[in-house]
Formats: C-alpha cells, structure tokens, sequence
C-alpha cells in the first residue's frame, strides 16, 4: 500500500494528508472485499486518510509525496519527478534514499515534506483525544 498527499484536494484538517493509493484490485468480483480489507488494515495500523484511491498506475496521481515499496513504482514516480519515501523491504534495498523503517518513521517524513511544501502542518486530527497515542493505540 502507498500513501501519498493529494494536491487536488488539499482543503480541511490536514490540509491534504490523506490520500491512499493502493493497487490491491487483482480480479474484477473482489473489489469490495480488498476495499474493506485495506480500510480495516489501514484503521487497525491506525492510518489517517481522507480518500482510499484504487489506480493501476501510481504516476496518474498528482501527489507531494509518495511512501511505496515497490521499486517498479518508486523508479517509476522518481522518472517523473516525484518525491518518493521508500518503505523498507528486502527485496527494495538497493534503492536511494529517502528510506522509512517503521510507520512512525514514515509519518514523520512525510510531515518533513510537507512542513517544506506548505508551512505548518497540524499533527493531530482533531477529534483524536490528544493522550492518545494514535499510532500505538495506547494512552500516554
């Protein structure tokens, strides 16, 4: 799964986290079954998103950074000019950086990006309790 910030629509709370863009649509019966199974993943990794996008080819969407791991896609996006956070997998180590590890390492970067991008970033939706730790599920 990738995620990346849509530039189309970048209004409301996030100011444009929160575009998932996913190519989990293998056969034509089964789309509701890989919506629902990337939602609940997404929920229990405690993922925030705005839209949940199912696209064959990841360079069709305009997005200020991509978080991917598989490198036909993040060659792909890099060709084009793209900021690419590569997820960390065994078989994606031989691509450059920048590399997230972890989640948590990913989220940060991508809020790095985004500081760049556009200025301040809000850090916590605001109907989240803020001693809740929204990544880890667990009160501070």
């Amino acid at each position: 799964m990738r995620t990346a910030t849509s530039r189309p629509t970048t209004g409301g709370r996030w100011r444009g986290i929160g575009c998932i863009i996913t190519h989990r649509l293998y056969t034509n019966w089964d789309h509701a079954i890989a919506a629902g199974d990337t939602a609940e993943w997404l929920d229990k990794a405690k993922i925030p998103y705005r839209d949940l996008c199912f696209v064959g080819g990841k360079t069709a969407v305009d997005a200020h950074v991509y978080i991917e791991d598989a490198p036909h896609n993040v060659e792909a996006l890099r060709e084009e000019g793209r900021t690419v956070i590569v997820f960390d997998q065994p078989y994606n180590r031989d691509l450059d950086p920048p590399r997230a590890t972890t989640w948590e390492e990913a989220e940060a970067m991508v809020y790095h990006e985004l500081t760049a991008h556009q200025g301040a970033v809000q850090h916590q939706l605001p109907t989240f309790d803020p001693s809740t730790d929204r990544l880890g599920g667990r009160s501070r």
